[in-house]
């Protein structure tokens, strides 16, 4: 959104109040804002609009005039929205555990095993951007009436949520009885990684999800040294679950692939890993202040859940394993002739979940 500031500002180049790279805006500088970050409070204000440069500037709201409205390669919400009132999509989240009484889940989540407390927040952002829905914070996702069904993985002492084989396997089991659309795991394993692909019961498991249509979805990790076909990254890696890498959005239209996410020839689509983009009904940007394959998890969980509604509402609607291979189709290649670590990957270009052309991809 182009806009002209009305009267001096001040700016700086992260989120936080404590920065000490400090400059100004002048009334009549000319500004391209791409976002709207919460971060810390400033001044009783936790909202920074963020330049196309990376400048983040607060106490805004009131002082700009904006020059034109075209988001053309952001996300109409409500029109989603809408479309996602058509039918209640149910998402298994295994990850560090969604808190239940959240008021911007309004009473959707459901915590199907034991959840301690003292885990990092990391399960709430994503369920955040799955299925938020408090427009007035900024906290909001795709699918603001998804049922979130919610296993905590096991948390250490410090807090941090680890996957293992055992808990992974109880957990896919839970999800199934609870009749789940989709899977999502933003985390990724560190144990040895033949444990995945050798145990009998978690290749039965995802069998009875492939018959059942269930996606499993995960992210492919953020080692941005690691850009190889010879990397193990699991649950991603296996062959029956969807894994997704990320690219920069902030940067359009264009569009990079994001160093520090993992990448090999089985990822099945990248999607945005810096920043959830939205356009509310006061016709602002808004920006989960989060980074990663996570994210990218997220998006595509959220994304393919829209799709899978529009199947159902569609009239001899094919599987829905084809309906989102065709409109997967559609969507365009990322080259990654030009990385550094081309020759690494067999794969010569992979399938990117574009923003601008989701309204067609749905026929909003």
């Amino acid at each position: 959104m182009l806009a002209t500031i009305t009267r001096r500002v001040n700016s700086r180049l992260d989120a936080s109040t404590s920065s000490n790279k400090l400059t100004a805006l002048e009334v009549g500088d000319k500004i391209n804002i791409v976002a709207l970050k919460f971060g810390e409070e400033y001044r009783g204000n936790r909202t920074w609009f963020v330049d196309e440069k990376g400048i983040h500037i607060t106490s805004l709201a009131a002082s700009l005039n904006p020059d034109n409205n075209k988001l053309s390669n952001l996300i109409d919400f409500p029109s989603l929205w809408s479309l996602a009132s058509k039918r209640t999509i149910k998402v298994g989240i295994y990850d560090s555990g969604v808190t239940k009484d959240i008021s911007l889940f309004e009473n959707r989540v459901e915590q199907i095993n034991d959840h301690k407390p003292g885990a990092e927040r990391h399960a709430d952002y994503m369920a955040t951007i799955i299925a938020g829905n408090d427009v007035k914070n900024g906290c909001f996702g795709l699918l603001p009436n998804a049922k979130i069904y919610s296993y905590q993985s096991p948390i250490l002492a410090s807090g941090k949520s680890i996957i293992t084989l055992a808990d992974f396997k109880i957990a896919l089991r839970r999800f199934l009885d609870y009749n789940v659309d989709f899977v999502n795991v933003s985390m990724r394993s560190n144990e040895e990684n033949d444990k995945f692909e050798s145990d009998a019961d978690l290749k039965q498991l995802l069998d009875e999800y492939e018959n059942q249509g269930i996606l499993i979805l995960t992210c492919a990790g953020n080692e941005p040294h690691i850009k190889s076909d010879n990397f193990f990254c699991y649950p991603a890696r296996l062959e029956k679950v969807y894994a997704v890498s990320g690219y920069n959005i902030i940067n359009q239209p264009s569009i990079k692939f994001d160093a520090g996410c993992n990448l090999w020839t089985g990822v099945k689509l990248l999607a945005p890993s810096d920043a959830i983009f939205a356009q509310d009904f006061y016709n602002r940007l808004s920006i989960i202040d989060t980074i990663g394959t996570s994210v990218s998890c997220a998006v595509t969980t959220a994304v393919l859940s829209l799709l899978k509604i529009k199947s159902a509402l569609s009239t001899n609607s094919p599987p829905l394993s084809t309906f989102l291979s065709k409109q997967i189709d559609l969507m365009p290649d990322l080259s990654i002739s030009n990385e550094s670590f081309k020759p690494l990957i067999q794969a010569d270009s992979f399938k990117i979940l574009d923003f601008s052309i989701i309204k067609q991809i749905l026929s909003i």
